[in-house]
This record gives C-alpha cells, sequence and structure tokens, in this order.
C-alpha cells in the first residue's frame, strides 16, 4: 500500500545513505594507515545526499503533492467533500465557516434551562 511505501522509505535512505560511512569506518579501524580515497569520496556524496532524499521523500508523499497541486492551481480540483467544502445536503458551500447547527426545540428543556 502507499502508507507501507511511505513508511519505508526512510529506513531506507538512512541504510543507503550510511552504508559507504560504515564501510569506510570500518576499513579505518581494521586497515589503519590506508585509506581508500574512492571510499571518502562515497562517504561525503552519500551522507550529503541524505537531506536531498529525505526531502524528496517528503515531497512524494500523498498529501503533499495534494497540497502543491491547490496551491500551484495545476492538475485536477480536489475533491471537495474531502476538503469540507461541501454542505450535510451535497450542494457546495461558499467558504468554510461552520454550517449553522439548530438545536431541538425543547433542548432548553433537556438541559434543565427553562425559565
Amino acid at each position: 500500500s502507499i502508507e507501507t511505501g511511505a513508511r519505508l522509505r526512510y529506513p531506507l535512505i538512512l541504510v543507503i545513505c550510511w552504508t559507504f560511512p560504515t564501510i569506510n569506518r570500518l576499513q579505518q579501524v581494521f586497515q589503519h594507515g590506508e585509506p581508500i580515497f574512492g571510499l571518502y569520496v562515497m562517504t561525503t556524496l552519500t551522507k550529503n545526499l541524505m537531506g536531498l532524499l529525505n526531502a524528496l521523500a517528503f515531497a512524494s508523499t500523498p498529501a503533499v503533492r495534494r497540497e502543491w497541486v491547490s496551491l500551484l492551481g495545476i492538475g485536477a480540483a480536489p475533491d471537495e467533500a474531502k476538503l469540507g467544502m461541501v454542505g450535510n445536503d451535497g450542494s457546495p458551500r461558499k467558504s468554510l465557516e461552520m454550517a449553522p447547527v439548530s438545536a431541538p426545540a425543547d433542548a432548553d428543556a433537556e438541559a434543565g434551562l427553562e425559565d
């Protein structure tokens, strides 16, 4: 599902971005004094790429995409029912103000507020 994929993105990014730094650190421990230049380059690239990948993962979530589409006014119009723009009778509302709620005639009597 989409939600499961979104939950797996961040740990996957973490594992991918910390693989080379971990290998680099292990190489430093076991072969001290023999640095591998390519490993340092990959460490620098993947550690700094983590922020960009996290931003892209966040931006690719359905909620963020919907928000950008509505802000930019591109694509299909958002579903008005999901945004609360449709009244109880199904007719479109013109604003986000709360719809008036009518109380039953005997509400005061039930609440013990009679004069």
